[in-house]
């Protein structure tokens, strides 16, 4: 797998990661609001709506794949908002878990590693001093006890489904990763497979259409999507009921289909791609859609399969520009 492609799938991940923790947190705002009015102070009532309004600014710009910008501003705010909050209620009402839950996602952010120590000092640093700090001074607010130990398993609880989203996150995105770079891998052998076998039909036709001195004719057909093992079986043998017995059909890539005979003239060649093309039509959803090119040639010695499959391929891209469906030549 190449750099860009790693460098492109952890970026895919960093953001995929980010929104769903930011949506996270943005519910949790909402939820903890009501504790924070009733409180009464109003710095941590209006620290809670910042955040919230956060939440709403992180999730827009993670969208536009500004991963970066969006978890520093997130991991600011709520840096803040437990520092601020601990301020105001004390240390015991669980309100430090969220120092060593922040620690955490700046593990699993998606900035440099010296960024990441830089961060981790600074917020190991904090929970420090903030401890020493609660220890040596009274809350501004003292909670009741029933209040301290409710909101000690709220702020708890909703710090630990946090690192076990996290957790699971990335090892589960880290095998799903695996799956489908084996999948890409095999899609991507099955294709090489299938122009292989492609080409050699091909030049076995060619080899017949130079000993007997008669045409070679070859079909490209493109099709709109990829077509998944149920569709190419039906296409094959829609495609098959319209060519002799001795002609070859086979899959050439994931959406395209290469017919290969030999032919004595250019009309039967066109006559044949005129009637593949209106049996797609009717019984494909997508026929409409679908681009043929066909090439009529006279086989010489030594003549190239790859030089007529490049011609296919530009006939194709023809038919594109132009709005044709059916793009013939004789070379």
């Amino acid at each position: 797998m190449s750099q860009s492609r790693s460098l492109h799938q952890a970026s895919i991940r960093h953001q995929t990661y980010a929104q769903y923790l930011f949506i996270y947190a943005l519910v949790g705002h909402a939820i903890f609001m009501l504790p924070y009015i009733y409180s009464g102070n109003a710095l941590v009532m209006f620290n809670n709506a910042l955040c919230f309004v956060v939440d709403i600014v992180a999730l827009r710009l993670n969208r536009k794949g500004k991963t970066h910008l969006a978890m520093a501003i997130f991991m600011l705010a709520i840096t803040y908002h437990t520092t601020s909050s601990i301020l105001v209620f004390g240390l015991y009402t669980g309100l430090s878990y969220y120092y060593l839950t922040i620690i955490l996602i700046t593990v699993f952010s998606p900035f440099r590693w010296m960024q990441k120590m830089a961060g981790l000092l600074v917020f190991g640093a904090l929970t420090l001093i903030m401890i020493h700090y609660s220890l040596t001074h009274e809350p501004i607010l003292r909670l009741s006890q029933q209040a301290t130990v409710l909101w000690h398993l709220g702020h708890g609880f909703a710090n630990v489904c946090a690192v076990a989203y996290s957790a699971y996150f990335y090892l589960h995105t880290n095998e799903t990763m695996e799956s489908l770079v084996d999948v890409i891998q095999d899609s991507s052998n099955r294709n090489y497979s299938n122009q292989q076998e492609g080409y050699r039909f091909m030049e076995k036709e060619m080899d017949r259409s130079f000993r007997e001195g008669i045409g070679f004719g070859a079909i490209l057909i493109q099709f709109p999507q990829r077509l998944s093992m149920k569709q190419w079986t039906g296409c094959r043998e829609m495609i098959r009921d319209q060519l002799r017995v001795y002609d070859e059909v086979e899959r050439f890539a994931a959406d395209q289909v290469l017919v290969v005979c030999t032919i004595k003239k250019e009309e039967d060649l066109q006559a044949m791609t005129a009637r593949i093309f209106d049996v797609m039509k009717i019984s494909c959803a997508s026929g409409a859609q679908m681009r043929f090119a066909s090439i009529f040639a006279t086989i010489g010695e030594n003549y190239e399969s790859s030089v007529l499959i490049e011609k296919l391929l530009t006939l194709l891209e023809e038919s594109k520009q132009s709005g044709e469906s059916i793009v013939f030549r004789h070379i």
